[in-house]
């Protein structure tokens, strides 16, 4: 979470003249199931679950050069779509498609990489393989702990109140088993200077 200068606070968001940057780092967030903590997420697992929300339209991402292994390329969320899509069978079977849209720039490349010739693909191709492999890794770990905190169960009952009507009394128990695939789609729209290059790492 970034508070741009002059910001008073998070919990206001008033600006005030000639002040400095001010920055709020989330150290922690406790997921919790019926006034229950039950999990608790690092500031990594932290912003890829707040993304997948649907919450944060913005943020960023460092994922390896795939150019040169040693380099890695710095990348800026312009905009962060997720969907939530139920399939639902003849049976009343439910599988889940999550889905993310990425509109992004490209902050700082460090190692061999020519964007004349190699353009953009590249560099998306792989945001789109680190970012599936993130959201796979949390959706597994809430299937894990029997949280459904992405709401699947809401996405289901907005589709098919009727099939959600039979789900939901065994929803806890059926959480864990449903089926679920991730696609990401990344859009590099333009490289950037970089002015300052804030990392999460785990």
């Amino acid at each position: 979470l970034r508070l741009e200068a002059g910001d008073e606070g998070p919990e206001t968001g008033v600006g005030q003249d000639e002040e400095e940057l001010q920055e709020v780092l989330v150290h922690r967030m406790a997921l919790f199931s019926r006034d229950q903590w039950v999990l608790e997420l690092d500031p990594y697992v932290t912003q890829v679950f707040v993304l997948l929300t649907g919450d944060v339209r913005r943020g960023g991402i460092t994922v390896p050069n795939p150019s040169d292994p040693e380099g890695f390329v710095a990348i800026e969320y312009e905009d962060f779509r997720p969907r939530i899509v139920p399939r639902i069978g003849a049976e009343g079977q439910v599988e889940i498609e999550v889905t993310v849209q990425i509109t992004s720039r490209i902050l700082e490349i460090r190692g061999r990489y020519d964007l004349r010739t190699m353009g953009f693909d590249p560099i998306d191709r792989t945001l789109e393989s680190v970012f599936t492999s993130q959201a796979e890794d949390i959706i597994e770990m809430l299937q894990q702990e029997g949280i459904d905190a992405l709401g699947f169960g809401q996405a289901i009952r907005r589709k098919n109140r009727k099939i959600w009507n039979e789900l939901e009394p065994r929803w806890d128990e059926l959480f864990p088993q449903v089926p679920v695939s991730v696609t990401v789609r990344s859009n590099t729209i333009s490289a950037g200077l970089l002015t300052k290059h804030i990392e999460t790492i785990r």
